[in-house]
């Protein structure tokens, strides 16, 4: 079974998991998070089978300005007595921009029209917590995700292939529950992604991390 298809299973049990299970009101949840986040391209070199050695330079990096988005989930909470787990799926607006390091002259030189632009994502993660005197939890997550981008040359012209790219997503994080209802997270997640140009020979490694601060509700 290939990767692709472990993620895509991965993601729809997720999915079944959430919308199956018998979902108590003091359990189901929404939460609102702003975050900060940074991405970083590698160029990853190839040389074509043309044999044109002018595309095989050494690898070059890209790291975007940090940009600010926000995020929404909703999920419900399966409590263990001091362990718990917590199916969530989430949309997070990312709007990150990036020189592509493919076009570079040299390390940290760019052209301003060549871009590289992470737009949105969407998925579903597993949060397994525990819980501390009540009011206090630690939590890790493991997940899949959507990411949509696009590469653009020359202000213009799009040279990525395909919009939309899935990796697996992890994180963790702390919230502290002011009442029943409202508690408040902060929480970081990564993932690693392989974006592809039109030009079968061309990729991206790129790395997109978030720091995240959320409102959470629970009904």
């Amino acid at each position: 079974m290939n990767t692709k298809v472990k993620k895509i299973i991965n993601f729809v049990l997720l999915s079944s998991i959430f919308f199956s299970s018998e979902v108590k009101a003091e359990n189901f949840y929404m939460a609102l998070d702003v975050f900060n986040s940074s991405v970083e391209h590698m160029y990853n070199p190839k040389t074509p089978a043309n044999g044109n050695v002018g595309y095989n330079t050494p690898s070059l990096k890209a790291k975007s300005d940090d940009t600010y988005g926000v995020g929404v989930g909703v999920g419900y909470r399966l409590n263990l007595d001091a362990i718990y787990l917590a199916p969530e799926l989430f949309y997070d607006y990312i709007d990150s921009k990036s020189n592509d390091p493919f076009c570079a002259n040299g390390e940290d030189v760019y052209s301003n029209q060549d871009r590289i632009n992470l737009n949105y994502r969407f998925g579903g993660k597993l949060n397994l917590g525990l819980n501390i005197f009540n009011k206090l939890d630690l939590y890790v997550n493991y997940g899949l995700s959507y990411v949509d981008y696009d590469i653009n040359w020359n202000g213009a012209t799009k040279v990525s292939r395909g919009h939309l790219k899935d990796s697996d997503i992890i994180g963790g994080g702390i919230s502290y529950n002011f009442s029943e209802n409202i508690a408040v997270r902060a929480a970081y997640d990564r993932q690693n992604l392989n974006l592809r140009y039109i030009h079968s020979f061309l990729s991206l490694k790129t790395t997109l991390e978030t720091y995240r601060l959320g409102l959470v509700y629970k009904f």
